[in-house]
């Protein structure tokens, strides 16, 4: 059996680090400065490439491929002159992940962050004291919805899909989720109340785990 993590906003309390600095690379752009924080925070949950689909029909304005290149390369740029400032582990998450080790759940962490940004990351958080893989999206085809990086994590650890749970924090990680054919377990983001499994918090999610593991996987997995 097998538990699969998303990083950034359930691992990685990020959101809000990944917002500053896409809103800041917005702010360079005219187009960019049409958009406020506020739905920047909100949105920014989102694959890029939909972020700003969205944000164009909101807005009214054109962003297009090379315009989308200038802000992700800014907001990069942000991210490792900052060194990742402001991001941590989420209260729990490292016991969690031990926890699920002691029992014989194989664990992983997928991400569809990019390498530069998770280079900076693992420098900031070493997340290898816990011998977890990591796995990212290499383009932006490779990012969820899509369940590329699931399946791949699958593949590289020899989990099946019917005995694997994914844990995340967004509408595009439940989606990837049921396309890889894997249950899903929501955290921190209300617009997830609807999954299977709902919590505010990793911690409440861990508190469940210690207490139901066994209980859950046998039902789910």
């Amino acid at each position: 059996m097998g538990v699969i993590f998303d990083l950034d906003g359930t691992i990685l309390d990020s959101t809000e680090v990944h917002a500053k600095y896409v809103w800041l690379a917005l702010q360079k752009l005219p187009e960019g400065k049409k958009i406020p924080y506020k739905y920047v925070k909100e949105n920014v949950r989102s694959p890029f490439i939909m972020f700003c689909n969205d944000a164009e029909k909101t807005y009214g304005i054109k962003i297009n491929e090379k315009t989308r290149g200038k802000i992700l390369k800014e907001k990069d740029r942000l991210f490792r002159k900052n060194r990742a400032k402001g991001i941590h582990l989420f209260p729990g998450a490292l016991r969690i992940i031990r926890f699920l080790q002691r029992k014989g759940v194989k664990v992983c962490i997928v991400s569809s962050i990019n390498d530069a940004e998770l280079r900076v990351i693992k420098k900031k958080i070493d997340l290898n004291k816990v011998g977890i893989k990591i796995i990212n999206a290499k383009k932006p085809w490779q990012e969820k919805p899509n369940p590329y990086t699931l399946k791949l994590a699958m593949k590289r650890l020899k989990m099946l899909p019917k005995r694997t749970v994914y844990i995340g924090d967004s509408e595009y990680d439940s989606i990837a989720s049921k396309r890889a054919g894997i249950n899903f377990i929501g955290v921190y983001n209300k617009r997830l109340k609807n999954s299977t499994l709902f919590f505010n918090d990793l911690n409440s999610a861990g508190e469940y785990l210690y207490k139901s593991y066994k209980k859950f996987l046998d039902k789910n997995v």
